[in-house]
């Protein structure tokens, strides 16, 4: 019997279902071109007091050029709260192994050792979402830091800067504009409607096994000959591309609804339909213990799939409906779990 409880203990990697707003997706054919003069604009990652400009208008720079020094109160809030979260994660994973060896030993529930699973996953989550942030900047700060330094995220000649040292700045405010010499841009396709109606778009290219972020550049003003859909031009960032061929655009537009997102992992196809796997509840727990030989308790995991909608896939996220925000879900090993179902209903003794 312990060895079976062990095998459905270490399956726990618990998360729960987050609500966030993404907008409009879309998902389309985009071909790479060149593009020999493009202006981009150079926008604030997070605001905040600028220290110190590093360029100077008409200065030819290359990509990653440090352009400016930005003290930021955002990014010192975006710290403390880092590193805090690391020593409660840290802290959580030593009582979470504590318990593990008090549950082999018979001290301990199942539920118990659960619950602080749960709230270790609740608490990677929330520091997973702090490392998206501190990303955009290129830091893992080890101490708190108020100071970030922004860069070019591609080579040209600086044709205009906007703000002037010790000058305050909001979050996404253009810091100078780029006037690259050569390029490439991907050419993604809409319908006219769709097109005109993006509020500020952002793109993810998808190109031979790899994703690059994709700057808005402008709605070409004539639509395509052939297929009559309109085209939106979003430059690249340096890499290796080739000329005329296709990828897939990703493209987000700012909107107030709000998706229910999982990591993708954690979507299976389970009978002919999608779905998570969650906890079951504990009254089923109770009855399964009240009606049921002990040994055989112990040949399936206490998790049951909840069939739910596929939206789309965004990165590492799938967006979903057909459950609560804050449902608790398995996003590791699925396969295992969704093995021993399968095996526990072919042999009869599943629900």
């Amino acid at each position: 019997m312990k060895r079976a409880l062990l095998f459905v203990a270490t399956l726990l990697f618990a998360e729960v279902v987050q609500e966030i707003p993404i907008g409009r997706i879309y998902t389309t054919n985009a071909y790479i071109q060149t593009q020999k003069r493009g202006a981009q604009d150079l926008m604030a990652v997070f605001g905040g007091h600028i220290k110190e400009l590093l360029v100077k208008e008409g200065q030819q720079i290359e990509a990653n050029t440090p352009i400016a020094i930005i003290d930021s109160p955002k990014l010192a809030s975006l710290s403390a709260k880092y590193l805090s979260l690391k020593k409660e994660l840290q802290a959580l994973t030593k009582r979470l192994e504590r318990s593990r060896s008090l549950y082999k030993k018979g001290l301990i529930s199942f539920w118990d050792l659960s619950e602080l699973q749960t709230a270790l996953e609740k608490k990677r989550a929330l520091l997973d979402r702090v490392v998206l942030e501190l990303d955009l900047v290129g830091l893992r700060p080890k101490k708190v830091v108020r100071t970030y330094i922004l860069k070019a995220h591609a080579g040209g000649v600086v044709q205009r800067i906007f703000v002037t040292p010790h000058s305050n700045i909001a979050p996404n405010q253009k810091i100078l504009r780029i006037e690259s010499q050569k390029g490439y841009v991907a050419v993604a396709f809409l319908s006219p409607q769709e097109a005109l109606g993006l509020k500020n778009p952002k793109g993810t290219f998808h190109f031979a096994h790899r994703s690059y972020q994709a700057s808005f550049i402008q709605i070409l003003p004539r639509v395509d000959e052939v297929t009559k859909q309109a085209k939106i031009l979003f430059a690249l960032p340096e890499g290796k591309f080739l000329i005329g061929a296709y990828g897939v655009m990703q493209i987000r537009s700012e909107g107030t609804r709000s998706y229910k997102v999982v990591k993708k992992e954690a979507l299976s196809m389970f009978e002919g339909e999608w779905v998570i796997f969650v906890p079951k509840h504990e009254d089923d727990q109770n009855d399964h213990h009240d009606h049921h030989h002990e040994e055989h308790e112990t040949k399936e995991p206490p998790y049951v799939p909840l069939p739910v909608r596929l939206i789309e896939f965004v990165g590492d996220w799938a967006l979903i409906d057909g459950v609560q925000s804050g449902q608790e879900y398995v996003a590791k090993d699925v396969y295992k779990i969704k093995a021993s179902l399968l095996k526990s209903r072919l042999s009869g003794h599943g629900h």
